[in-house]
This record gives structure tokens, sequence and C-alpha cells, in this order.
């Protein structure tokens, strides 16, 4: 039955030109093997053949226009043949239940024609949605592989500090025993970014409907970011701000939260001791839309990215080479996250980074910015106050 097929998809995947040639050269060859008939027998299922091949390429526009050059033709022979354009009562009516003979074949392969298309695309959808079946089961599989292994590290570490602590308890001396509970706090809090993560991915197809943009102000949300994430930031003073007080974006107050709650907890994990962590913001213009914008950038002076890793380091739990053999542990979620937030809310994200280390990476990303703010005029003083100013 497979076989069947051959015939009618090598007509199809033809070029037009051939195709228009095909249909051409069977018309010509059936008209005139019906002249050559017709003084013995008048039979029009001669001329099928090209109503069929013109009905299959051209639908039913095809087979009308064919079946009217091949009637055009066929009735001029007849009044030639018989020195009359009138034909006999007899001849006429055979001659119109020929015509429509071949116009029910015309439209019934054109029905066929249809029937084939939507098998087609059913088979194509049938295919797509295998191709995602098992696309979505190796990332199910990658996902219970990769958690399971990014739980096991803070698990074993906090296991063995509890243990430890619960057995030598006394064998140990104050500054050993506040070792021992450093270790079992950073592994907890290892453990609570990981379900965190794990639980925004899962709510990746929500952040695609429609959201409220409202009016934010960015240097307060900033700081808030900080000082509600981790106190330590704030002590450390390596988070510097370079976002003038005034600037407003248009943004979802909790995905603009999330965003750069992410982005800040990466880049002071990958920067060394207490080198600064530089935020800073700008309005620009999308060079597409030529809309304002605003753009935010999240710079530090880690080891920088690779660069042929930098394409797809907003994957899906996308982790560097480096990093899963070293000791920063992460979920490979973060950055994907990030990308779905900034999306959601109408803007793009990017990094910029030579790779080289020392120059660490710059994240940036945009939000739309409103056309006709008002933006207060600050005196000299207090920008050069404001800009490079730690937090």
């Amino acid at each position: 039955m497979r076989h069947l097929n051959v015939l009618p998809r090598f007509l199809l995947n033809v070029p037009a030109g051939l195709r228009l040639w095909i249909v051409i050269l069977c018309a010509a060859i059936c008209q005139i093997i019906f002249i050559l008939l017709a003084p013995v027998e008048q039979n029009p299922l001669v001329l099928a053949l090209p109503i069929a091949v013109a009905a299959w390429i051209y639908r039913k526009p095809g087979a009308f226009l064919c079946l009217a050059i091949l009637t055009v033709i066929t009735w001029t022979f007849f009044a030639i043949h018989h020195h009359s354009f009138l034909l006999s009562r007899s001849m006429s009516i055979s001659f119109i239940i020929g015509v429509l003979t071949l116009l029910l074949i015309g439209l019934l392969i054109s029905m066929l024609r249809d029937l084939f298309d939507r098998a087609e695309a059913n088979e194509c959808q049938l295919s797509r949605a295998y191709e995602e079946e098992q696309r979505l089961h190796q990332a199910k599989n990658q996902f219970i592989q990769h958690v399971n292994h990014e739980l096991r590290t803070p698990l074993t570490a906090l296991s063995g500090c509890l243990e430890l602590l619960l057995e030598h308890n006394e064998h140990f001396d104050v500054e050993t025993r506040a070792n021992f509970l450093q270790n079992a706090m950073s592994s907890c809090e290892e453990l609570q970014l990981l379900v965190n993560n794990v639980l925004e991915s899962l709510q990746v197809s929500d952040w695609k409907t429609e959201i409220p943009l409202k009016e934010i102000s960015l240097a307060p949300l900033v700081r808030e970011v900080i000082q509600q994430a981790d106190p330590r930031w704030q002590l450390d003073q390596r988070t510097w701000l370079e976002i003038p007080e005034n600037m407003v974006a248009l943004a979802y107050p909790q995905y603009l939260h999330l965003l750069m709650r992410n982005l800040l907890s990466n880049a002071i994990k990958y920067a060394p001791g207490k080198q600064p962590i530089v935020v800073k913001a700008s309005t620009t213009e999308n060079a597409i839309t030529t809309q304002p914008e605003i753009c935010v950038s999240v710079k530090d002076s880690g080891p920088g990215l690779p660069a042929d890793e930098v394409a797809s380091l907003f994957g899906q739990f996308v982790r560097l080479r480096r990093d899963m053999l070293g000791q920063i542990r992460g979920s490979g979620l973060g950055l994907y996250i990030c990308k779905q937030l900034v999306e959601a809310m109408g803007g793009r994200i990017w990094v910029d980074s030579t790779g080289i280390p020392g120059e660490g990476s710059c994240f940036s990303f945009t939000l739309p910015a409103i056309r006709a703010q008002q933006v207060v005029n600050m005196p000299p003083q207090q920008v050069s106050q404001l800009a490079g100013q730690p937090l």
C-alpha cells in the first residue's frame, strides 16, 4: 500500500515547471489517441488521464481548465470531421455524458488530493507530537538525574556535619562546632536555592501569559533585593549601584525582584574574594521598534565565560563544563528562569564576556521604559555621588 503513494508524491515534489509540462504532455498524447480512435470508438475515458493528473496537481481549478481545453479541442475536431459545429442529437448527448464523466473524475481526484494533504498533515503532526513526547521524556529523565545529583551533594554534607556533631559533640571545641554548623547552614542554603529554582522553573508556562506592567523605580528595588536575599551581601559592601534614583521602568514587580536576585546571586557566587559587583542602568532605544528601553547590567570580576558555551548558557539545565568538575554548585536553571522572566516582560537578555579570568562577565537585560517620562534634572554633585557608591 505504501508503494502506491510513490507516483502521487513524485508528481507533487517535482518543480512547478516540470509539473505543467507533465500535464500538457499527458493531455496531448491522450488527445491524439482519442482523435485516432474517434472514427472507431468514441470513448471519453481516454481523456481521463490528463484530467486526473491536472486535478491531482492543481486541484479543482486545474481539472476545470484542463477539461475546458480538451472539450474545445474535441468539439472542434468533431465539427471539422462532420463539417458542422452543430452535432447530431445522439452525438451531443454522448458528448455531454463524456464531459460530465470527466468532470466527475476530476472532482473525485481533487477530493483524493485533499484527503492526501490532510493525511500528510496528520502524519506530520503525529511525527511532531512523537518527537515532542520523546523530547519531554528525555527532559524529564535529565531533570530527575540532574536534581538527584544536585540534591545528593548538599544533603550528604549536611548529614555528615550533623552526624559528627551528634556523635562527637563533646570532643569538639567551640570553633570546630561553629565550623560544622556553618557548613551545615551553607548546605541548607544550597538546598533551599535548588528547590526554589526547581519550583520556579515549573511555573515557566504561567509566565508566558500576559501580565500587567507597572512603573517601578529601579534603585529602591535593587536595594530591597539585596537586603532581603542575604544580609551578608550588604555587609561585604560588594554591590555597587550606578542607577539614577529617578529611573523608572515598566516591569512586573515579582518578576523583576526574582530576576535581580538570580543575577546578583550568580555574580556574587563567581566573583573572587570581595571584588565589587557593579549594577548599572541606562536609557536606550530599541533599534528595531525605536521604543525607549532601560538597559540593566550586572557586572562581576569572575573568571568569565568560555566563548563556545555562551550560546547555550540560557538553556534549561545548562551548566559550564568547568562548574561540573569544580566546587561551585548549581541547578542549571537560574539563567533559564531569568530569560523566561525577561521575555515575559517584553525585554531581552544577553551576556558579554571575553573569557579572560579577572575580566568577568556582564549580564544585561532590557525593560520597556516610559516614552514621556519626566526626568528630574539632578545637580552634577548628586549624580556623581550616586554613581559608583556602594549600597
